[in-house]
């Protein structure tokens, strides 16, 4: 028995990178994984209409689903309109996927959580926000908020964050470490529990602290707060991540 046997997963961004490494993770648990991605990088380049194929394979295997949205070029050089713009379709479609995953698959909505690199960190950081009615948990690499100030659709749900960045040489375009870092600030004077994780290695994602992410996700359910790891990290995550 899987410690996830009869339970739905949607992962955003699940076709390739951390997000198909955590959808695996959780295919291997005996969820049935959704996997929504939109087919590019997270800098806006590639424009596949499907996920990573042999990822997207895996997880069909393993009795998953595969949606993959067409990147719309109004919303500019990112897929997501929120990185550089207001408009909220990209969380439409979100609800949609959500609404029918419920309808038709049985959604555990305890565990519904975001997470995205670069630009789709950004959009995550703005996501979290601004569904935060649904959203349980957020862990974003190299993203953070850069651009306006996103509405809090539930304050009172004070669903917990890990930030990851790469510290001072993580810049593109924007430097990430002072995206991830305002994330921070309007997490924590919101009353969420949010901790940076500086891995010092510019604009890369640090595959091995999955495990760590995994583990974050599963200890923070909807409505968890205070956090469990309010007193300290579990033993065995980066000695990068830190609480202060």
């Amino acid at each position: 028995m899987g410690m996830l046997d009869g339970r739905v997963a949607i992962v955003s961004g699940g076709g390739r990178g951390v997000g198909a490494e955590i959808a695996k993770h959780m295919a291997a648990a005996g969820a049935k994984v959704l996997v929504v991605d939109p087919g590019v990088g997270g800098g806006g380049e590639g424009g596949d209409t499907a996920p990573a194929q042999e990822i997207a394979n895996q997880i069909k295997a393993a009795g998953g689903i595969i949606a993959a949205p067409y990147h719309d070029p109004a919303a500019g050089q990112f897929p997501w309109f929120l990185v550089m713009g207001s408009r909220t379709d990209d969380l439409l479609v979100a609800d949609e996927v959500l609404a029918c995953a419920i309808e038709k698959l049985g959604m555990d909505t305890s565990r519904i959580y975001t997470l995205g690199m670069s630009a789709g960190g950004l959009h995550t950081a703005q996501m979290s926000f601004r569904r935060s009615n649904y959203i349980a948990g957020a862990v974003t690499y190299s993203g953070g908020i850069s651009y306006g100030n996103p509405p809090n659709k539930d304050p009172s749900n004070k669903f917990a964050a890990m930030i990851f960045h790469g510290g001072p040489s993580d810049v593109v375009g924007i430097s990430f470490q002072q995206a991830s870092n305002t994330y921070k600030t309007k997490l924590v004077n919101g009353g969420h529990f949010a901790f940076i994780c500086n891995h010092g290695n510019g604009h890369n994602i640090p595959y091995a602290a999955t495990g760590s992410v995994w583990q974050f996700f599963q200890d923070h359910p909807w409505g968890t707060d205070p956090s469990p790891y309010e007193s300290g990290l579990p033993s065995g995550f980066p000695s990068y991540c830190e609480l202060n």
